[in-house]
């Protein structure tokens, strides 16, 4: 290594390893069960004059080199042996010791089992994020970390997630090793199951001198684990953030490696232990005693005297293409996984391999590839749903008198994919529950009326619960109680293709479904007595209302709308009009018919029924045009107090388009004593188009998105 020359690296990450022993006994460790057991003779805890020397040796470096930011993570072991109180004092020492403008964030890596809220209180004042390390479910998790005295820490760590879950300013995320043997998908849904910022699932650390365990019996074990894990996330936990799958995606895209497991990259991060001695990669402890050593300390060494190590200038080597085997620099995914991790190259003559994983990263990265084509010629068949509606007169979809072509085609596109979807969910519920649990005219009645009930809110709500009670991740009401698929849901369903003929919307139906996936605030009004009896009249009388509108309209919104439901929001203002209707449920509307103690006007009433199916009309259209190219930044809003992103924005320019001139009306043909309010109605939706349609100008629409919205701008006699 004398002989290599290279240009000294520069650090952007310590590793202080504040203790140098734990408190529990995992087998996998890197640190006590590999080569390098040189932490048998390391202090057990940094000591003050080692603290004192490390905020002096960093703070220096930072103002040496101008580095404006930079991370310290406390390590270990396990570093809250070393307590909260002081790795707080710590953070401030080297945050003080920043130059002037620096940054120096903070953070720590923990086996969760001495976190308790204090701790966390102590750590949150002092603005040092927490990552946990925790592998699944207990069966997982207690597979390899347990306590000393073997016994399971699982109760402890996830004590630990919980306390976290609820400080995600300070919660930095959850590192997991994988057990081959375990199924991904109960891990996968575990974590799913919890708040989670990130997630890295990392593969047991190995050798040529020490191959992965298991798999000289099962040569595919690993590769099977990972490429059905890979399945499990992108089919149904996309929304986990696996860092082992993002930059994989990533780097096969062509983007640059966030991680050292993949791809090339520079050395940035340097280790000191608690005897002050600074090392390379901690992990580097695999493979030989001494291996991560640099020779020097904090006490008569700088940082940058450290950086000119040898064994430094030699890792940098083996990150870039001229350090792997020539195995790795003829393969063509080369690029992708950078030759894998550089401890898991290590053999009896040094880092002359290809990974101890390499079949395994060929394997994913193919399977992925695959994934990837499988994915983008769904997407194809979707474009080519799309293109078919591509050149949709907008104008025409916009008005309810010249929409309805527009309306019955997209309305057929989202039936051709929502009739197969019931039936399968009505397949799968019925091959995990007793026959006497399907209503009978789930199979009597069904088929007649399938292509209408498919669309229905009920019917698209509940195919959602069976596909995430499948994949054991439940879906969250409002309040954050879990929702499942059961049969009531069916038969509610089932009702609805009993009376695909019955005129629509349904005022105020009973069905457990539409009432879901809200909580508190939200109320709904009884399904029997005389208040409810003159609520619904008073719905039917604003449906007459907004006939002799426009009874276009009236006809379009029977199409799109299955049911209008009645409800209370308790923690709106007693002065305001409720009303809101969600993509989740498509087709239903929820309206207040009183605000407070006082019955709505009738005009207000057709209001707010007219709002929440332009939403719903909106939502058909997104489902077959895009309208937004870039949904950010969130932006101001005329009718909302806080930020919304652009498609909120739109969503409210093409509601308040046509309510613009359901008043107009109103102030022209209305009772007289409505007619003024008309007018101040409209002179303030006026102004509020304006508003909306300028700062929708400056965000990122579709061309469809500028030409519809255009279209509103004409029709609200706004300057387009």
């Amino acid at each position: 290594m004398a002989g290599i020359v290279s240009a000294r690296p520069t650090i952007l990450c310590f590793l202080l390893k504040v203790a140098s022993r734990c408190n529990l006994a995992c087998d996998y460790c890197y640190m006590y069960k590999h080569a390098d057991q040189s932490w048998r003779h390391q202090p057990h805890m940094f000591s003050s004059e080692t603290c004192s020397a490390v905020v002096a040796r960093i703070g220096d470096y930072a103002s040496s080199r101008q580095l404006r930011r930079l991370s310290v993570v406390f390590h270990g072991g396990e570093p809250l042996l070393f307590g909260p109180t002081r790795l707080a004092l710590l953070a401030g020492q080297l945050r003080d010791a920043m130059p002037e403008g620096a940054r120096c964030d903070v953070s720590l890596q923990t086996n969760g089992v001495l976190l308790t809220t204090d701790a966390l209180d102590i750590l949150g004042d002092a603005d040092i994020g927490v990552s946990l390390s925790l592998d699944g479910p207990r069966l997982v998790h207690d597979l390899h970390r347990l306590t000393p005295a073997g016994n399971s820490s699982h109760d402890a760590a996830e004590r630990a997630l919980t306390l976290l879950a609820r400080r995600p300013k300070t919660f930095a995320g959850v590192i997991a090793v994988i057990d081959p043997t375990t199924s991904p998908r109960d891990v996968l849904s575990y974590f799913a199951r919890h708040y989670m910022p990130a997630l890295d699932l990392l593969l047991p650390d190995a050798t040529y001198l020490r191959p992965p365990p298991g798999r000289d019996a099962d040569p595919n074990l690993f590769a099977r684990w990972l490429t059905e894990a890979f399945d499990v996330w992108f089919d149904e936990f996309p929304e986990l953030p696996i860092r082992i799958f993002d930059a994989l995606l990533g780097t096969i895209c062509g983007q640059p490696s966030p991680t050292d497991a993949f791809g090339f990259g520079e050395v940035s991060l340097l280790t000191i232990e608690t005897d002050g001695s600074y090392h390379d990669l901690d992990v580097l402890k695999i493979t030989s005693e001494g291996r991560s050593a640099l020779g020097m300390n904090v006490r008569d060494y700088s940082i940058d005297e450290a950086c000119a190590s040898p064994t430094l200038a030699e890792h940098a080597r083996l990150l870039s293409l001229g350090g792997l085997s020539l195995t790795c620099q003829s393969c063509p995914e080369v690029t992708v996984c950078g030759g894998g991790a550089v401890p898991h190259r290590y053999g009896e003559d040094g880092f002359t391999h290809p990974s101890i994983y390499c079949t395994e990263l060929l394997a994913l990265i193919g399977h992925i590839r695959a994934r990837l084509r499988r994915a983008i010629e769904d997407e194809r068949l979707t474009a080519g749903i799309r293109r078919a509606h591509e050149n949709v007169d907008l104008a025409q979809f916009d008005q309810a008198s010249t929409a309805k072509p527009h309306v019955t085609a997209m309305m057929n596109t989202w039936v051709r994919r929502a009739q197969p979807a019931l039936m399968r969910a009505v397949q799968d519920y019925s091959a995990c529950h007793p026959v006497d649990e399907i209503p009978a005219c789930m199979t009597d009645s069904l088929s007649a009326g399938l292509s209408q009930v498919s669309v229905t809110p009920s019917a698209i709500l509940w195919v959602r619960l069976v596909r995430a009670d499948a994949s054991e991740m439940s879906l969250k009401a409002l309040d954050g109680s879990y929702v499942h698929a059961d049969a009531t849901g069916l038969t509610s369903i089932g009702w609805l293709a009993r009376h695909v003929d019955q005129q629509r919307p349904y005022i105020h139906r009973d069905d457990p479904l539409l009432r879901l996936p809200f909580g508190k605030p939200i109320e709904f009004l009884p399904f029997h007595g005389p208040a409810t009896v003159s609520a619904r009249s008073a719905v039917e009388t604003a449906l007459n209302l907004i006939g002799d509108y426009d009874n276009t309209l009236l006809d379009e919104l029977r199409t799109l709308c299955t049911d209008i439901q009645l409800v209370r929001d308790l923690s709106a203002p007693p002065d305001r009009t409720v009303s809101f209707s969600d993509d989740s449920v498509p087709g239903a509307l929820y309206v207040a018919p009183a605000a407070g103690r006082a019955d709505l006007g009738l005009a207000d009433l057709a209001d707010s029924i007219i709002h929440e199916h332009r939403h719903q009309k909106l939502y058909l259209l997104s489902r077959t045009v895009d309208l937004v190219a870039a949904d950010e930044p969130f932006v101001r809003s005329p009718w909302r107090d806080e930020p919304r992103p652009p498609s909120g924005v739109l969503h409210a320019v093409f509601v308040f388009t046509e309510l613009k001139a359901f008043w107009e009306w109103i102030a022209h043909v209305g009772p007289i004593s409505d007619r003024a309010r008309a007018d101040r109605e409209v002179s303030v939706i006026t102004d509020r188009l304006g508003e909306g349609i300028a700062i929708l100008r400056g965000t990122a629409l579709t061309p469809a998105g500028r030409k519809l919205l255009t279209v509103l701008a004409i029709r609200a006699e706004i300057d387009p």
